[in-house]
């Protein structure tokens, strides 16, 4: 039988289809089977026509080649066969929900699911359901296509837009690497130079000239310590000692350390509800780190004349340590970068200088590493809080 629809016809064979049934309903049960498995055979796309009961009753030859049975294999199964689990078991529901309450969930919605062949192997396809009213009550066509070459050139682009990203931050890592090294070399050799000068330094000068290299010395190295630990972290390799340690003592220890820069910026340090002692599964080292990154940043984000304050408490079975500020705040689009390596706010404080934007993701990997938690909270011109949570150890 040659089919009298055109394949170049702005509307579908199948679309076609469906109107003459609708329209020519009371004689649909005299339509001979074999035009009809004729013109469902001429269709393109794989279809599969279901009762009621969820039985198959018409298989054209696109879904013969599409799952692997043959007509005479499939017809009568329930349609199910041809989806994996979990799809399997909830479909029937899905149709008997329909016909009880008339509410569509997938009759008449295009939508993706998982197949499965006769061969148990599983592919993407985009599924679309239409119901048509009979004599002998409603059937149900599925309208499938097989979208795992579309699935394929998805997942190719988004590793290319990956690749594209990685490739940018690996760039911005070398800019911002090449900044960061250049600025205290630069600063080191010219003090060096300065003092390599016979008697063109004053023992004030000289002492001002040591006292600039041995500050940029110790940032040149405390870049390079985050550097090590980030390629540490991408490679899964970043040590740490676990062992019970006092979260209040090591806190006093980094805070005693940021005295320097906090007289610097003319910043105060307060210390807020600690208790008496507070014992946790930790690094020692690692622990004052993070802190200290708290400390550092909250200090250099707040205005003169404001404080920093740092609190200890326990909830349950955790202790939570928050460093607060009193700055300008994370800007809203920036927050969801706070933890990623390499960022840093552009409207940040203009006391901000430089920075490698590695410290917080830093951080973030150290606590992870201890089964605790990180996170912050902002307010626009109030400041904000870096706090991490990790589990106690049971005093006895």
């Amino acid at each position: 039988m040659t089919c009298p629809f055109s394949r170049k016809n702005q509307v579908s064979l199948w679309e076609k289809f469906k109107k003459f049934l609708f329209f020519s309903r009371k004689k649909i049960d005299l339509l001979k089977p074999k035009n009809l498995h004729a013109i469902l055979d001429a269709t393109v796309d794989a279809l599969v026509i279901i009762d009621e009961k969820h039985k198959i009753i018409a298989f054209n030859k696109s879904a013969e080649k599409l799952f692997g049975y043959k007509q005479e294999e499939i017809i009568g199964l329930n349609v199910n066969t041809l989806m994996p689990e979990p799809f399997r078991s909830k479909h029937d529901s899905y149709i008997d929900n329909y016909l009880r309450t008339g509410v569509k969930k997938i009759i008449g919605i295009g939508r993706e699911v998982i197949a499965q062949k006769k061969d148990l192997s599983t592919f993407p396809i985009d599924l679309a359901v239409s119901e048509v009213i009979t004599n002998s009550g409603s059937l149900f066509t599925g309208i499938i296509r097989d979208i795992s070459q579309k699935k394929k050139m998805e997942a190719v682009l988004a590793e290319k837009i990956k690749m594209e990203a990685e490739l940018k931050a690996k760039n911005e890592y070398i800019s911002i690497l090449s900044h960061e090294l250049r600025t205290p070399l630069t600063s080191i050799y010219g003090a060096l130079g300065l003092l390599s000068v016979k008697g063109c330094s004053s023992p004030k000068k000289t002492e001002e000239l040591i006292s600039i290299a041995v500050s940029t010395t110790e940032r040149l190295i405390h870049i390079v310590d985050d550097l090590l630990d980030i390629g540490r972290i991408q490679s899964k390799k970043l040590a740490v000692e676990k062992k019970v340690v006092s979260l209040v003592e090591l806190t006093k220890v980094a805070i005693k350390s940021m005295y320097p820069l906090a007289k610097e910026y003319n910043v105060f340090i307060i210390e807020k509800n600690f208790p008496k002692e507070l014992q946790v599964l930790s690094d020692r080292n690692r622990l004052i780190q993070v802190v200290t990154n708290f400390l550092s940043n909250a200090i250099k984000f707040s205005p003169p004349n404001e404080t920093v304050t740092v609190s200890i408490e326990q909830i349950d079975n955790d202790a939570i340590l928050s460093v607060s500020d009193r700055g300008e705040g994370i800007s809203e689009e920036f927050q969801k970068n706070v933890f990623l390596p390499f960022s840093q706010d552009p409207k940040s404080h203009p006391r901000i200088v430089g920075g490698t934007g590695l410290g917080l993701h830093i951080c973030k990997s150290i606590i992870e590493q201890f089964n605790g938690t990180i996170g912050f909270t902002s307010v626009k011109n109030n400041g904000s809080t870096f706090y991490f949570k990790i589990p106690i150890v049971a005093q006895h």
